[in-house]
């Protein structure tokens, strides 16, 4: 099926390693859940693999022999023989996402990575592709960062150094200038003299000292020279290692809300009357993937208020947690429901794409008007006190008290309650679990707040 010469073979020849004959290559590249193709350095295709079957919709009798170009079509018009032609000239690797079209005639985004074969002198003999298909990933984008650009409310990016990247037309609106006026300008150059340096967003200090979010209240002037109050919640927003990449802030103008209190508490009761509905709303859409944990966000949501009102902090604070709790497992929606309702242990590499829920789920809701850390909650429901947790490894403090409150409400219900891989188990179970981890993986007051409610007797399957 592969010509002169099977993939297998050319990966097999060029490789140094011993005892793997072309055979194996072959079985090994035909396992991979991925689509594989492989061609010549004309674009002419000498491999294609039981995924790449499934994604393009080409079998691989019909693919082989045929070019590049004319079984996968760019959508934007670009030849893929192109960029092998390149490929082959510099001996370089490369990866992007493009737009592909199937058999069928249907376009698909897809994460496309293509690195070239070298023969000992150096020369491309072949040049492998390896592709992933985006279409649900782009389809949980396009629900949820649709946000961003509808949102009534300002958005805004900048980079390190508070100079605006990307703003929406709302922040636009706010400041009453246009795109062009605002990008590569730092945010004091708009604000009130009178407000300088007192309400200025301190972005040095917020790096200095790894400070995640700074509020302030302060007055934009317009480029017509009117004054509108704004509230400014900046994040400062870190990758997996710590490291700051950039900062991203909402903007609320409130010029209105101060010139009226009783149109203020009439809007007020109708935002969070639509907030909790939106919050519901949220939250069942996981279930429809995941129907065995129906009504475990809900339960944890309960159990997680009920401890932050044991620890005596403020409603305001107990409202968020209860939000936060409700929404904590949302990235589950770009989890495959078979791996979610596996009945028996996960294996590394699904236990990896169940672990990606907590930042996906934050993805899904960073750019949404939430006035508290609702998807700084949802990242770090699964980090732990001595930095086993995930994904970001956090320690100690780095865990926001918030999160270490979902954590240990998800935890108690997680045991307490059944899943296709294991029975529930009794709650006295589940208290002595986090209480041998008391200040090895759980804060010891969460605990102490946690055990007490059951003690006093908090029931976890009780209706709210």
């Amino acid at each position: 099926m592969l010509g002169v010469e099977g993939a297998g073979g050319a990966l097999a020849r060029l490789s140094d390693r011993r005892g793997l004959d072309e055979a194996v290559y072959e079985r090994l590249l035909a396992a991979i859940g991925q689509a594989v193709v492989v061609t010549d350095p004309a674009g002419t295709i000498v491999y294609w693999n039981r995924a790449a079957e499934e994604m393009y919709g080409w079998t691989a009798r019909e693919a082989v022999g045929r070019d590049v170009d004319e079984l996968l079509p760019r959508a934007d018009g670009h030849m893929q023989s192109s960029l092998i032609v390149d490929q082959r000239a510099a001996g370089r690797a490369w990866s992007g996402e493009v737009a592909v079209r199937r058999k069928d005639g249907s376009v698909f985004p897809a994460l496309v990575s293509s690195s070239p074969l070298l023969d000992e002198a150096g020369g491309a003999t072949h040049l492998v592709g390896v592709s992933s298909d985006l279409s649900e990933r782009a389809a949980v984008e396009r629900r949820f960062r649709t946000g961003f650009e509808v949102s009534p409310s300002g958005w805004a990016y900048t980079d390190l150094e508070g100079r605006f990247t990307l703003v929406n037309d709302a922040f636009c609106a706010i400041l009453g200038r246009t795109r062009d006026e605002i990008l590569g300008h730092h945010p004091d150059e708009f604000t009130s003299p009178d407000d300088l340096p007192a309400r200025a967003t301190p972005f040095a200090e917020m790096l200095a000292v790894s400070m995640r979010t700074f509020r302030t209240r302060k007055r934009y002037v317009t480029k017509t020279g009117d004054e509108r109050w704004v509230d400014v919640e900046v994040h400062l927003v870190q990758d997996d290692n710590g490291r700051p990449e950039y900062f991203f802030g909402h903007v609320q103008n409130v010029t209105g809300w101060l010139r009226s209190q009783a149109d203020l508490a009439n809007a007020k009761d109708r935002y969070e009357h639509l907030f909790q509905e939106v919050v519901r709303a949220v939250a069942a859409s996981h279930e429809l993937v995941d129907l065995f944990t129906h009504g475990h966000q809900q339960r944890v949501a309960r159990l997680a208020t009920e401890i932050a009102r044991r620890l005596e902090l403020d409603d305001d604070t107990c409202q968020g947690i209860a939000v936060g709790a409700a929404l904590h497992d949302i990235g589950k929606v770009a989890t495959p429901a078979q791996i979610l309702t596996k009945p028996a242990r996960l294996n590394d590499a699904e236990y990896a794409l169940v672990k990606q829920h907590a930042r996906d789920g934050y993805n899904i809701l960073a750019n949404i008007d939430f006035p508290w850390p609702v998807p700084i909650m949802i990242l770090e429901h699964h980090e732990r006190l001595d930095g086993s947790g995930y994904p970001s490894g956090l320690a100690g403090d780095a865990i926001h008290l918030e999160s270490q409150v979902v954590a240990v409400a998800d935890t108690v219900e997680t045991i307490a309650s059944h899943r296709p891989y294991q029975p529930a188990r009794p709650i006295e179970t589940a208290l002595k679990i986090i209480q041998d981890q008391r200040g090895l993986l759980f804060r010891d007051d969460v605990v102490d707040a946690c055990a007490s409610a059951f003690r006093e007797g908090y029931l976890l399957n009780a209706e709210a």
